[in-house]
Formats: structure tokens, sequence, C-alpha cells
């Protein structure tokens, strides 16, 4: 299960021009994932509140003075590119991490190991584990702008994952594991299912990843504990998860106060709980009866229609309430995103669409969001990403297909001793004398001119 918590504040909602992606980025490599991360409100107060205090101008000048959390504070700006110009490079950017963090990188060059470390001002174990998380980040990120990145040759050769490997590695043996971690732990495990290759065997990255298969096999554990505890609190007591009784929607919730129950006259054990106004309305066709105290000898049977346009089938009913429940969902205006105030937490959950994660789920969470931003989530994961990833699975397969014809391999035995033998490849090469295909053959070859 893969959870994902969106309580994004209507109010700080992009208050500054790509806010969004620095209260993420902040999330995912400032803080551990085994304490409690702040509330995602706290964190865009206090991202807001540093934008003001410090803008660009002290940003820049705090560099210039080595201040480490000024230093920090612009690498995570710039690479969001939040209220900071593009005036400093990603590699610029990468130089000052690496400098935070206090370690020689094994990739730089004899040189550069050899050259003074730079003092840098106010800095602290937490703020070096943190300068080791954002490096990993930005690798690990910049893998995926790579051409054919989605191939095992890219990967297995791509000097960006060997340094978020290096990075994310270091990190967790110091004592941090934020949320990249786990992402690029997660990642390297995939790629058994993907390619067959069990990365722990890798010799391009032995050595690398030993504390990040330590920090996954606790989240494991972690994991497999927290399954028990609900599975006991689920017996011990009532279902801790409620579904909104309307057909298609799916929302769900492990607390009763987020939905609201209806409030007729109906008996409390037929009473449903609706995530809004709009699913209650739709499903009244269905509820009513029951509702306004109707027993089912009083309904009255129709033996025969006449076709009249003022009797509609209850199978006809149901299945355009659906049918509109899926398509009114693909349009949804701007103050149908959010809640009016803050609530109760609700979740849906859909399979993942990945081809490599099968039989794997991921959980929408929120206290801000709407039922209906929900279903609209629940319904593109389930209808409209799939088809794009089947469609770009077989663009990668036609493309490596036409990179296979096009490699002509010939082997060939090569005697190395008495008794070891080695085999060589190198692509056959086209003779010159062959013509083109589809030009005419020269009749007149080996005669002279004249004929």
């Amino acid at each position: 299960m893969h959870e994902a918590v969106l309580n994004i504040p209507r109010e700080y909602f992009a208050a500054y021009p790509n806010l969004d992606n620095l209260v993420i980025l902040k999330q995912e490599v400032l803080y551990d994932h085994r304490a409690r991360i702040p509330d995602c409100r706290a964190i865009y107060e206090q991202s807001i509140r540093s934008i003001k205090e410090y803008p660009y101008e002290k940003l820049r000048r705090g560099s210039e003075l080595l201040n480490g959390p000024l230093m920090l504070e612009y690498c995570l700006r710039r690479l969001t590119e939040c209220e900071t110009p593009p005036d400093l490079s990603i590699d610029s950017v990468l130089e000052m991490l690496e400098s935070l963090t206090g370690v020689n990188m094994p990739w730089l060059e004899e040189t550069e190991r050899r050259r003074t470390p730079l003092r840098i001002q106010s800095t602290s174990h937490r703020l070096r584990q943190r300068a080791l998380a954002a490096c990993a980040w930005t690798y690990f990120s910049a893998h995926f702008s790579l051409p054919h990145s989605d191939t095992f040759y890219a990967m297995a050769n791509s000097e960006v994952v060997q340094k978020a490997a290096f990075c994310a590695n270091l990190c967790a043996e110091q004592g941090l594991q934020p949320p990249i971690v786990l992402r690029i732990t997660t990642w390297f495990a995939s790629l058994r299912q993907r390619y067959g290759v069990d990365i722990q065997k890798s010799e391009a990255l032995s050595g690398m990843t030993t504390a990040l298969w330590k920090a996954d096999a606790g989240r494991q554990q972690r994991e497999v504990k927290n399954a028990v505890d609900r599975y006991f609190k689920r017996n011990a007591t009532s279902n801790d998860v409620y579904t909104c009784a309307a057909a298609g929607c799916h929302v769900q919730t492990a607390h009763k106060s987020a939905f609201r129950a209806c409030g007729g006259t109906c008996p409390a054990e037929k009473k449903p709980s609706y995530c809004s106004r709009r699913c209650q309305r739709k499903h009244w066709y269905v509820h009513r009866d029951v509702c306004r105290g109707h027993r089912t000898e009083d309904i009255i049977t129709v033996a025969n229609d006449d076709d009249s346009s003022c009797w509609v089938d209850s199978e006809s009913v149901a299945e355009a309430y659906q049918t509109d429940l899926s398509r009114a969902e693909t349009i949804l205006r701007t103050s149908e995103i959010w809640e009016p105030q803050p609530g109760t937490e609700i979740f849906v959950d859909f399979l993942h669409p990945s081809p490599t994660r099968r039989k794997e789920f991921i959980r929408i969470r929120t206290r801000t969001l709407s039922p209906a931003f929900l279903r609209f989530v629940k319904w593109f994961y389930e209808k409209i990403l799939p088809r794009t990833m089947c469609t770009h699975v077989s663009e990668v397969n036609e493309r490596n297909a036409k990179a296979r014809r096009r490699l002509r391999v010939k082997f060939r035995s090569v005697k190395t001793g008495s008794n070891v033998t080695r085999v060589e490849w190198k692509p056959r090469q086209r003779s010159k004398s062959r013509k083109p295909r589809g030009q005419p053959q020269d009749l007149c070859r080996g005669s002279t001119p004249s004929c």
C-alpha cells in the first residue's frame, strides 16, 4: 500500500509560484519518515514565512557568507524554481549541496578532493544529513530526464543513479531516513520484476546499497506490525472503515463522523451515510422506498409497459446513475475541488497503474480536498493513466526491437590456449559491392561502355 497525504490548505495554494513543489521537496528530504512528519499546513506556513523573511537577495548573500541553513534553503528554492531567478545552474546547486554534506564524493577529481573544504557557518549533523538527502533527490530526479531512461541499459550505465544510491545509502547510514531514501530503495527493488535483475548483487552498486536494504527491511516490518494491529482492532470492535453508500463513489474514511447519515425515518440498520450532498441526491433513487417506509408488498408491479415516457426501468436508472457519476467527475470547477472547511480525513484506494507493481494499491488521504476530487483522481488512475502507460510500454518495446534489428552480430570462436576458448562478437558489415534494395541490376557489368 502506497499512501499519499494531500492536506493542501486552500488559502495557501499557489500563494507563490511553485510553492507546492517546494513544500513537497521539503517533505521528501527534511523529515524522517519514522517520526511524525509535520502537518502540511505547518510546512506551508513555514515556507511562506521563510520566503518573506529571507528573500532572494538575503539567500544569495547568505550563500556568499557560507551560512549553512541559508545555503540549504537557497538550493531547495532553486531546485523548485520558487522565488529565485535561474542564475544558479544545477551543477552549481549540486556543488553547494555537496559542500554542505562535508563528504569527499568519490566521483570528484583528484584536484577537487585535495582542495581545502569550505568552513560552513552554523552547520550541524542534521543539516549535513538533509544536504545528502537533497543530493540524492536531485540525482534521482535527473535520471528520469535522460533519454531512454526507462531501459535497463540506461539504468545500469547511468552515473546519476549510482550517485543517487551513494548519497541515499550514506544518508541512511548516518541515521536519517527521509521518504526519498525509501523511494529510491523501492525503485531498485522493482527492477527484479521489471528486468529480472537482483540489484543487490549488482557490481555497479556493490557496497552502495547496504544501508538502503536495512532501511527497507525495517519499513516492511513496521508495515506488517501496523497491518496486524489494524486486523485485531477491526475484529475487537466494529468495522473501522466506512464507505459512502452511493454506488461508484468509493470514497472511504476511518471515522464515521466524516460522513453524514440520512435524516429520514429509515431504520438505523438501513440508514446510509454519504460523503456529500451530491451522492445523497444520486442515491435517492435507490433509497427513497426504504426511507419513506414503503414495504415490498405495497409496490405495484407493472405487468405491461406501454413504452410511455413516464415509465423508467430500474435497471436503466441504476446504469444511468453510475454513468452520470463517472462522466460528471471528469470536469471539476475550482469550487468543487476543495472542502469548505478542513474536516475529518477521507481517502480512496485504487490499484497501482504500473504493470510492474501489480497487486499493489495507492491510497490518497486528505482533509482539505473534496470527495469529488478524490473520485476524479480514482477515475484518472483507473481509466486514463493505464492507457497512457500501455501506449508508452508498447513504444518502448518497439524502439528496443528496432535497436535489436539494427545490431547484426556474427559470433566466432577464438582460440586463446590449449583448453580455453572465448567467443568474440563484432557487427556484421555489409559488402560494398551489394546494390541497395530496389535499385535495378547493371546488365552491362563486365562489358564495354559501348553496349
